[in-house]
């Protein structure tokens, strides 16, 4: 249950997150397109490469919890720029968010899959790995259809970046309750 919770999380996450990230994007920077396209590989590639360098030195709960706290503080700090930064760095911080997703949503496949299978055995994860997966489709899935229906309650795209943010917290604290209670 508890990690069916953490998928739903995270799948409202990188969906509200793509979402938010692309549109943002696209009408501001969509130009840039091949360049962000470099970006985001080398981000995916360096980012990929550090996580699996820690895991060799931090025990996987806790860089589970750093990577968690890491994109947290990431969606905080972009939304806190974008509202009350300075106007000239908001296409560079518009960059790096579209740069960024490939690299936070690999980061966090790794946690969520990396935790899985150190939580159950092959025939647990073959009995159970169909509907542990259904947490995050289902979340995208209704994040998908619930950004347009809330537009009206969210007029600027970036203030979903606050549902993104909310939904880090709760994986975070989710993956605590996980790691200390097996």
């Amino acid at each position: 249950v508890l990690m069916l919770t953490t998928g739903f999380f995270m799948g409202t996450f990188i969906a509200t997150y793509q979402i938010t990230a692309d549109s943002i994007f696209l009408n501001r920077l969509g130009q840039y397109l091949d360049k962000a396209f470099l970006a985001a590989g080398i981000l995916g590639i360096v980012t990929t490469f550090i996580f699996s360098t820690f895991q060799n030195f931090i025990r996987f709960s806790v860089l589970t919890q750093i990577s968690v706290a890491l994109i947290f503080f990431f969606t905080v700090a972009v939304y806190v720029l974008l509202h009350y930064g300075n106007p000239e760095w908001h296409n560079i911080v518009i960059f790096f968010i579209y740069c960024g997703s490939g690299p936070i949503i690999a980061l966090l496949l790794l946690c969520y899959w990396g935790t899985f299978g150190r939580l159950f055995n092959f025939r647990q994860s073959k009995r159970i790995i169909g509907w542990i997966d259904t947490g995050q489709l289902i979340a995208a899935i209704i994040a998908s259809f619930l950004v347009p229906l809330t537009s009206v309650l969210l007029p600027d795209t970036t203030d979903y970046l606050m549902v993104c943010s909310l939904s880090m917290l709760i994986v975070g604290g989710l993956l605590f309750m996980i790691s200390s209670r097996f």
